[in-house]
């Protein structure tokens, strides 16, 4: 059974929850790529991510 492993917990919920080999992520928005290709918003929010 795979542990859960949550980062960043408040009172009321988690920013990143890890389980097994899945990463939930809440309020991750692309600011910097607004309007751009989903390509494009999905690295910006993977670099913020990575930050």
């Amino acid at each position: 059974m795979s542990d859960i492993k949550r980062f960043q917990v408040s009172e009321r919920m988690s920013q990143c929850v890890v389980h097994g080999s899945t990463v939930y992520t809440a309020g991750q928005v692309a600011h910097s790529a607004q309007g751009a290709p989903v390509a494009d918003q999905t690295r910006a929010i993977l670099a913020q991510i990575d930050e």
